[in-house]
């Protein structure tokens, strides 16, 4: 990546909402088991080794930046399916084996996609909605 692009992802991260920071997250975990898988699908050992590593480091971040104080049982949940595509993720030994989680996180992802949108959307003026939406962190 040259250095005006690491600058402007920095920069994006470091200024986006908690909401939004997830979703990179998300599509950073998404765009990394599928990496995963296909160095699996090509035997590239040096790419299933970082790939896992990162896509690993990612759930980890995913199971780690939820703020239960909003809601501590959807917390819990999220944190406890990360978890699990942590496992999957970490005991995968063929490409066959990631297709589950990354279903999973594309689905995880495009609702939170959805639901960020929804928030971006939302006039200024309106109501919340009742109960905690955002658990982001």
């Amino acid at each position: 990546m040259n250095s005006t692009a690491a600058v402007y992802r920095e920069t994006d991260v470091t200024t986006a909402t908690p909401s939004h920071r997830r979703l990179m997250l998300l599509d950073g975990a998404v765009a990394a088991a599928v990496a995963l898988r296909d160095a699996y699908r090509s035997n590239a050992f040096e790419a299933i080794a970082e790939e896992g590593s990162r896509c690993r480091a990612i759930l980890i971040a995913l199971m780690t930046e939820l703020d239960a104080s909003k809601d501590r049982r959807l917390a819990e949940q999220l944190s406890s399916i990360h978890a699990w595509l942590w496992q999957q993720v970490a005991s995968a030994r063929c490409a066959d084996d990631l297709d589950d989680p990354i279903s999973t996180l594309e689905q995880q992802r495009d609702a939170w996609r959805e639901a960020v949108d929804l928030l971006r959307t939302a006039p200024v003026d309106a109501e919340p909605a009742p109960g905690p939406l955002d658990v982001a962190g």
